[in-house]
């Protein structure tokens, strides 16, 4: 079986493909080279088995990761027939001060831009109202029709005895504090932040990782 990776290495961002028996075959080690934080990142597995079948299969994470760190990227797949080869590429990465680089088929670039947006929206409306006095609960029932009803319903922390009206109220009480928790930390942070603005992109392809290249990064 051979194992190919294709990283972003102009942009410093460095593939190094595992070479341990105990690790899952697919697996590599992600070194940030660059001087800047990875904020969002989206790696992306091409399979082939032996009977030419092919398919993918990708991870998007906020991981955090820090100039000269790095992370394990590694994911566990099902065949019931041998692979032929497996293709690891960097498909998309966000750095701290807002650009986007690679390809971008996973969806990265979409999903973090269309929260960047929402974020924004809600921020904006919250900023309005309280500028002009509104009370905090309609604020959150202006913020509720513009983001309309949300489609996942966790469940709510588990209290002892019987539901009562006062258990109830508290139950709304910690959820209107977490949404009002956010809001504020929208409404205070610098609006230069380049997490939610000043997002741009940078066409990029991937790079296949040569035998020079695995020399090099075996030396570092």
């Amino acid at each position: 079986m051979t194992f190919e990776c294709e990283d972003l290495r102009e942009f410093g961002l460095v593939l190094a493909p595992s070479s341990s028996p105990d690790e899952t075959p697919g697996s590599a080690t992600l070194i940030n080279n660059s001087d800047r934080a990875i904020t969002a990142l989206s790696v992306l597995w091409r399979y082939e088995d032996v009977k030419g079948r092919a398919w993918t299969g990708g991870h998007t994470s906020r991981p955090g990761i820090l100039p000269g760190s790095q992370l394990v990227c590694s994911q566990n797949y099902r065949s019931k027939t041998a692979l032929e080869s497996i293709t690891l590429s960097i498909d998309g990465a966000f750095f701290a001060d807002g650009e986007f680089v690679g390809p971008g088929l996973y969806g990265l670039w979409e999903t973090v831009t269309s929260e960047s947006g929402i974020r924004s929206q809600a921020a904006h409306a919250a900023k309005n109202a309280r500028s002009r006095g509104v009370p905090a609960a309609d604020i959150l029932e202006e913020i509720g029709r513009m983001t309309g009803p949300s489609t996942s319903h966790p469940a709510p922390p588990p209290h002892p005895g019987p539901m009562t009206p006062r258990k109830l109220a508290q139950i709304i009480r910690r959820a209107q504090h977490a949404v009002a928790r956010e809001i504020d930390w929208q409404i205070q942070r610098p609006a230069t932040s380049a997490r939610w603005t000043g997002l741009r992109r940078r066409p990029t392809s991937n790079r296949p990782v040569s035998d020079g290249d695995r020399d090099l990064i075996r030396s570092n």
